[in-house]
């Protein structure tokens, strides 16, 4: 590894990277070396201890938290990119996203179970919400439930899982088949096999893996703007306004 700035800026740059890698590429390096400065600084002037742990962590905070100010739509979740950071390397040409509060219907026959969690802080005081729909829009079963303290990512994985226990004992179980969206991608790619899940997850992935295969329920990534009403849900019992409700009501 070179030894000072300006080597280490021209082996940084040499590096075979592809093209739509290099943004998070650049900010990566000025998030590395704004923090060894702050770093040295503090050693230096406050007499601190220098933790090369520390420096990689707090390197990676910031890095997310430049990169999710810069690009939102790809880096939607901090806590997401700290535990995986080799999977937001790519920044995408920008997507439509679709307008705030609206829903896409299912197919004739299909149901859609919508699910989302919320968190007081990045682990505090945990909701879950999710709501299911049929393909005319009608609500069928809504529910939403305070579970206690849980980190952002694992609460993700217990709303699926929630979901699939609740369609389990539901009277549509064997009537229609149903598709479970959530706004959490990372949680999508753990479940489906599409990357590796880090073993404090395993678990819970594993439950919603099997839940899924069981009862025959296909897991889709919708974005937060068409997940509003599972959204709203979970916030409800973060804010201790808990709601079980069953119903049937035309979807605005």
């Amino acid at each position: 590894m070179p030894g000072d700035l300006k080597s280490f800026l021209w082996w940084w740059n040499s590096q075979p990277i592809a093209l739509a890698c290099k943004p998070v590429w650049n900010m990566v390096f000025f998030g590395i070396v704004w923090t060894i400065w702050l770093c040295r600084n503090e050693v230096i002037f406050n007499s601190k201890c220098f933790i090369e742990e520390l420096i990689f962590e707090l390197s990676l905070v910031r890095i997310g938290y430049w990169c999710k100010s810069k690009w939102p739509n790809e880096f939607e979740s901090i806590s997401d990119f700290i535990r995986q950071p080799n999977l937001f390397g790519t920044i995408r040409e920008r997507v439509r996203r679709p307008p705030l509060g609206s829903w896409s219907f299912s197919p004739l026959g299909i149901l859609k179970f919508n699910v989302d969690a919320s968190v007081n802080g990045s682990f505090g005081v945990v909701g879950i919400g999710g709501i299911i729909r049929n393909y005319y829009g009608t609500t069928l079963l809504k529910f939403s439930v305070a579970i206690g303290f849980f980190d952002s990512t694992a609460v993700e994985l217990q709303a699926i899982l929630k979901a699939c226990r609740l369609w389990d004992l539901s009277e549509w179980k064997h009537k229609f088949a149903t598709i479970i969206e959530t706004d959490c991608q990372l949680a999508v790619r753990w479940i489906t096999n599409d990357c590796q899940c880090p073993g404090v997850f395993a678990d819970l992935v594993e439950q919603c893996r099997h839940l899924l295969d069981a009862l025959g329920l296909q897991l889709s990534f919708v974005h937060r703007e068409s997940n509003v009403a599972a959204h709203v849900l979970a916030k409800q019992a973060v804010l201790q306004d808990p709601v079980s409700l069953f119903g049937s009501r035309r979807s605005e």
